[in-house]
C-alpha cells in the first residue's frame, strides 16, 4: 500500500509539474513555465505615447484560478480592459498590456494593465462623455468575420486584436483578409 502511495504521489507531482493536469495558461497566450512564470506582453492603444497624456493612470483587472489536486480548479475575477480602465476612472486609454504570472501550476493570474487619463472626449451635444479611445482598428478576416472599434497588432506571423471589452485575439496572417487602422 506504502508502495502503491508513493507511485501515485510521484505521478501526480511529475503530472503538475510538466503541465499534463493543467488546462493551460489561463490567458490562452504567451510563455508558461512548469515551476514559474512571470512575463509581460501587449499592444499600445490611441497614439501609445503614455507621456502625451496628462495625468497618468494605471487600473489593473485580473483573472485568477487556483489548480487542486483533489478539489479540482477554481477561477474568478475579470481581467477586461474595460474593468481595468473603471477602475482608474480611465476614460482615454494611452497604453494596455497583460502581466502573466504562474506559480508550479497551481496558481495562475492573468491581469490586464491600462495607462491613460481621465480626460474626457467632447460630445457633440455640448456636454462631456466618457469615451475609450484607441480602439478605432478594423480587422476583416477571410471568412468574413470582422472586427471593427479595435486595436489591432501586427506581428511577424500574426495579427493581435484586441477589442474594446478587453478580448484578445490572435489570428494567423494567413487567415486576416485587411487590417485598417485609423
Amino acid at each position: 500500500m506504502k508502495s502503491a502511495a508513493r507511485l501515485l504521489s510521484i505521478a501526480l507531482i511529475s503530472g503538475a509539474a510538466s503541465g499534463c493536469l493543467t488546462i493551460g495558461h489561463p490567458g490562452g497566450f504567451g510563455p508558461y513555465g512548469a515551476i514559474f512564470t512571470y512575463a509581460k506582453f501587449g499592444t499600445s492603444a490611441g497614439d501609445g505615447n503614455v507621456s502625451s497624456v496628462k495625468p497618468p493612470r494605471e487600473g489593473e483587472a485580473c483573472a485568477s484560478r487556483l489548480n487542486t489536486i483533489l478539489f479540482g480548479s477554481y477561477a474568478w475575477g475579470e481581467g477586461t480592459v474595460a474593468q481595468a480602465a473603471r477602475k482608474a476612472n480611465i476614460t482615454k486609454i494611452a497604453s494596455v498590456h497583460k502581466e502573466a504570472l504562474g506559480v508550479l501550476t497551481l496558481y495562475n493570474r492573468l491581469c490586464t494593465v491600462v495607462r491613460g487619463s481621465d480626460d474626457p472626449a467632447p460630445d457633440p451635444g455640448g456636454g462631456t462623455a466618457p469615451t475609450v479611445s484607441g480602439f478605432e482598428d478594423t480587422v476583416v478576416l477571410k471568412d468574413g468575420t470582422t472586427f471593427a472599434n479595435c486595436k489591432a497588432a501586427i506581428t511577424a506571423d500574426s495579427v493581435v486584436v484586441i477589442t474594446s471589452d478587453g478580448r484578445t485575439l490572435v489570428f494567423q496572417k494567413a487567415l486576416v483578409a485587411s487590417v485598417k487602422k485609423r
